[in-house]
């Protein structure tokens, strides 16, 4: 994005405003702390909107016949991101396409009746006998401070996606070296980033869950944006 004007203050309450010009022709009014950044840093508005337009409407395509788990998707909803789905116990649910993409929804809840949400303790299928009472006091307090760093993360980045720039919605904080192996970035900041989750979930598309890189998640950000220049 180019700016190519400084709009007097006074047209918008918030003072000088920079109208810059996107690639793909549209322009846009927006404060200057937004594009005004360090060149080694994110910059916070990346284009007038059709990069996140793109990432939308690729989250869009069309997941009728697609299985996931016990859920076979039939339909979509015509005002909203779910997805008519029919569990293999008959059940016909709606289901949001992030849930299903993510694996958070694998069943309309029919798992939890035969027993499979309710086991605890060493009767539970992912019990691990060889941590400590110590150790599961920390896993217990680990989605606490996770939650605490996710919301200081959106704070940073304005509650802004920093692939397509698109600010607020549904959003993730995406590990660069991720959780599985660098765990002396699982709570550093400068290892997080917000992404949106259309992106979010493209991303793990194409590079997989696990062993993730900081240069994949740079190579990423890098073909979004040509391909949406393009």
């Amino acid at each position: 994005m180019i700016v190519s004007s400084v709009v007097a203050p006074g047209v918008i309450d918030k003072g000088t405003m920079f109208e810059c010009k996107c690639d793909c022709g549209n322009k846009k009014t927006v404060r200057p702390d937004w594009v005004l950044r360090d060149e080694t840093k994110y910059r916070v508005v990346r284009s007038c909107g059709c990069i996140h337009k793109e990432c939308v409407k690729q989250t869009k395509k069309d997941l009728v016949g697609k299985r996931f788990g016990r859920l076979v998707v039939t339909g979509k909803d015509s005002r909203t991101n779910y997805w008519l789905c029919k569990c293999d116990c008959g059940t016909e649910k709606k289901v949001f396409r992030g849930s299903l993409t993510e694996g958070l929804s694998t069943s309309c809840g029919c798992n939890k009746y035969n027993g499979e949400w309710i086991r605890r303790g060493a009767e539970h299928h992912s019990w691990n006998p060889d941590l400590t009472d110590e150790d599961r006091r920390k896993q217990k307090n680990h989605w606490g401070w996770q939650n605490e760093m996710t919301k200081r993360v959106f704070e940073r980045n304005n509650y802004t996606c920093v692939v397509c720039g698109h600010r607020g919605g549904e959003l993730a904080a995406h590990h660069k070296d991720s959780w599985d192996w660098c765990v002396e970035g699982r709570y550093d900041m400068g290892n997080v980033d917000t992404i949106c989750v259309p992106c979010h979930t493209d991303f793990h598309r194409k590079y997989g869950r696990g062993k993730n890189t900081k240069e994949q998640f740079e190579e990423f950000r890098r073909t979004r944006q040509c391909h949406t220049a393009a």
